[in-house]
């Protein structure tokens, strides 16, 4: 974004910046459509409320809560020159209650894409794709003074790109293999202390395993003996967190404007381990980030030119 790689912008998922760079080489092909509401994409360093890692921009998922009752399926085909099949089956279905004060939501979506090789050559251009992906949502709304949301995901995908046989993946001319297991969750409670006056705590967390393959078999018959023994399988574990809180106060009647402060603190932490025996490659890294912010926003009332001041 910006002219900037990926490191340089903030995924987040409700607001919670738990989704790391190894959940990230794909992008956005993890989250099925139906479990998405909006994306809110802000280009440029961001607010200090965005997180640390908002130099390009940031990217901000914001996923569906459960609005009324209802259960419906979806079925998706799609066909690439009439040699890639790639067909997608969902199910939705939320029930919430007649107050409503509480709702819960389910969503299944499985995806299969077969391999696209645009000039025949036996190596494809499109790697095959198997997917499934599952997650629920859940409100509860005991006054209007409190509000408590939790979700939870889990995404499984398999990605195979290369030569295309049916035999072990490492024994493929040239091959790219990928296997993820991510799991991923959040809990948010909101308090109104006054009409205009609230404080939000939140967690989340998220943990990923994954397994992969890439190289090209070896031409000569020693390098080949030894690539057979041990193969360049790679291995890698993941697993994120934050916990914080943000107070918000506004002022609706600020010099013909309305007034936003928010005060707020959190604390990140993350583990990854990534290791490939045949490469002598083995890594174990922990991050921890712990701090506090304070922003103050002023938006001018009946005007289309906003004017926005903030201090951190």
């Amino acid at each position: 974004m910006n002219g900037l790689q990926g490191s340089y912008t903030q995924m987040l998922i409700n607001g919670i910046p738990i989704m790391s760079s190894l959940m990230s080489l794909y992008g956005l092909e993890q989250f099925s459509s139906r479990w998405i509401q909006r994306i809110e994409i802000q280009k440029g360093a961001g607010s200090s409320l965005l997180g640390h890692s908002t130099i390009g921009g940031t990217v901000n998922i914001i996923t569906q809560m459960p609005n009324q009752s209802f259960t419906d399926f979806q079925c998706l085909y799609q066909n690439i020159d009439f040699q890639s099949s790639d067909y997608q089956i969902s199910a939705n279905s939320a029930y919430v209650s007649s107050n409503p004060k509480m709702g819960v939501g389910l969503i299944l979506n499985h995806r299969k894409r077969k391999f696209y090789d645009v000039n025949k050559d036996g190596f494809s251009e499109l790697p095959l794709i198997q997917s499934t992906n599952f997650g629920t949502s859940f409100f509860y709304k005991p006054s209007v003074k409190h509000q408590l949301q939790a979700q939870f995901f889990y995404f499984d995908e398999y990605r195979l790109g290369g030569e295309m046989q049916k035999i072990p993946a490492y024994l493929l001319e040239q091959v790219e293999e990928r296997k993820h297991h991510i799991y991923s969750g959040d809990l948010q409670y909101l308090f109104k202390i006054q009409e205009n006056t609230e404080i939000k705590f939140f967690t989340g967390f998220q943990y990923i395993n994954k397994n992969s393959i890439t190289g090209i078999f070896p031409d000569d018959s020693l390098s080949q003996i030894n690539y057979l023994q041990n193969p360049p399988y790679g291995f890698a574990w993941n697993t994120t967190y934050q916990n914080g809180l943000i107070f918000k106060q506004l002022w609706e009647n600020v010099l013909n404007g309305e007034n936003i402060l928010q005060i707020g603190g959190e604390f990140i932490g993350e583990w990854i381990k990534d290791k490939n025996p045949s490469y002598d490659y083995n890594i174990f890294q922990t991050t921890f980030l712990h701090g506090g912010f304070i922003q103050n926003e002023w938006k001018k009332k009946q005007s289309k030119n906003k004017k926005r001041y903030s201090f951190r």
